[in-house]
């Protein structure tokens, strides 16, 4: 059981790697009301896109209908912040569900070597017949650049520490090391309704050898914005995981 909550986790950390500097537009419109009764969260951190232009003499081309990436990620840190998620992973033959769990993200102030930190506490657990396994990673992320610049990992079964490890996430290897999605992947504007409620986001995608990963963002939910994400398997066309947004405040 153990095994397999780490193999869950380690997918759970490469996904907020790759998420946490996804650049692309803030949405402009915030999330319709839903019949969850979490709080929304209005973004503190996030960036508006300018939409101030010189004035040319020239005509100006025509744009393109998809708004253009901001360079700016969605970082929603703030102590007290929270997002809550449901992570379902599928066979990549069959597209069967395999497994389902929930994993928290939660904010907190604190320091690091006398660097003044976000406390990204990242907690999600799974019941196997007596035995509770729970993962908690604890990410320092310094406020002034939104890096991280260290994290722990800790395994719990029943309660009991099992396993420690510190990781140095600026280090070559160490697969704790936020990555920026390339802008041009953005790829426009879409709705997405899940538990949390319906909200405009901006979509972008990424593609790793046969798996396409997809992202839809909103700059008003907390920590990183996501709404939902999905990986698909392109030799058969199969989702191979999804994450959805339960619950988000803060």
């Amino acid at each position: 059981m153990l095994a397999v909550a780490i193999i869950v986790i380690i997918v759970i950390a490469a996904a907020a790697g790759v998420y946490y500097y996804t650049t692309m537009q803030n949405p402009s419109n915030s999330p319709s009301p839903s019949a969850s009764s979490t709080p929304s969260a209005s973004p503190s951190g996030s960036t508006n896109p300018s939409s101030s232009a010189s004035p040319t003499v020239a005509p100006s081309v025509s744009a393109s209908a998809t708004p253009a990436p901001s360079t700016q990620p969605i970082a929603n840190f703030r102590a007290g912040a929270y997002a809550n998620y449901t992570l379902k992973t599928y066979d990549n033959e069959t597209g069967n569900l395999t497994a389902e769990m929930p994993y928290n993200w939660e904010v907190s102030d604190g320091t690091y070597n006398g660097t003044s930190c976000w406390l990204l506490l990242l907690t999600t657990q799974t019941v196997s017949g007596n035995d509770t396994a729970k993962i908690v990673i604890l990410s320092y992320i310094d406020k002034s650049t939104t890096q991280a610049i260290h994290m722990t990992l800790t395994l719990y079964t029943n309660e009991v520490v099992t396993y420690t490890q510190e990781i140095d996430p600026t280090t070559a290897g160490s697969g704790g090391a936020p990555s920026a999605v390339n802008p041009s992947n953005y790829v426009g504007q879409e709705s997405v309704t899940v538990s949390a409620g319906t909200f405009t986001c901006e979509k972008a995608t990424t593609t790793t050898g046969l798996t396409v990963a997809s992202v839809w963002v909103n700059s008003n939910v907390s920590i990183f914005g996501i709404v939902k994400s999905q990986e698909i398997q392109t030799s058969n066309n199969v989702v191979i995981s999804t994450t959805e947004l339960t619950a988000y405040g803060g």
